[in-house]
């Protein structure tokens, strides 16, 4: 009895096929689940640096706004001290002449009265052109006034030369200051009529306050 022949069929090859198939569709789903997964994290990440620089600036920004606060709050309140006045009659003229000399010298019958304060001293003028046009043209001399009306000794090298004032305007309020070491003397003209004299610009502003009411 003869063989029945063997027919080979593509069975095997069509279902190795379809297995390649699948095993590529499976690679590629996979593929695409890693690139999404791969995306939701950079998105994370970045979501997660703005939230962080957002709290940042948002503390700093508090931070600032409370030293700025503690600072204005912090700013020392100038406090007005009654005056005692002492008029240039009888003997305290004599005084004028001891703490100012040079002044009272060349200047002296354009003053018309002296108050001595806390804070330092009022010297009321008659001639405003006279006595600024003196005090301009020899501020080095009347600064020698200054500093010996309260007791200011200068070193012995300090010489005509160092003795510079400078302008500083303060509360709307012309200056002259003059600096030495941890020295410091200052005067003012106030509405042509007042001479200021005092050893900071405090003194000066307070003084102003106590005429100008």
């Amino acid at each position: 009895m003869s063989e029945i022949p063997k027919i080979e069929t593509f069975e095997h090859d069509i279902v190795a096929e379809v297995e390649g198939k699948n095993s590529n569709i499976a690679d590629i789903a996979s593929y695409s689940e890693e690139l999404s997964n791969e995306k939701q994290e950079k998105t994370r990440k970045i979501n997660f640096i703005i939230v962080t620089v957002s709290i940042i600036l948002i503390v700093l920004s508090i931070i600032i706004i409370i030293i700025y606060t503690i600072s204005s709050n912090s700013k020392p309140v100038q406090q007005e001290i009654p005056i005692e006045k002492l008029q240039v009659n009888q003997g305290s003229k004599d005084k004028v002449v001891y703490l100012f000399p040079n002044l009272n010298s060349n200047v002296g019958e354009f003053i018309s009265n002296f108050e001595e304060t806390p804070f330092g001293y009022i010297i009321t003028i008659s001639d405003f052109k006279e006595v600024y046009a003196f005090v301009m043209k020899n501020e080095s001399v009347f600064a020698e006034d200054v500093l010996n009306s309260f007791k200011i000794s200068l070193d012995a090298n300090v010489t005509k030369d160092n003795i510079v004032f400078k302008d500083v305007n303060d509360s709307n309020q012309n200056m002259r200051v003059l600096e030495i070491g941890d020295k410091t003397v200052v005067y003012s003209w106030l509405n042509d009529n007042y001479l200021l004299v005092s050893k900071n610009i405090n003194g000066i502003l307070s003084m102003r306050s106590a005429i100008i009411k």
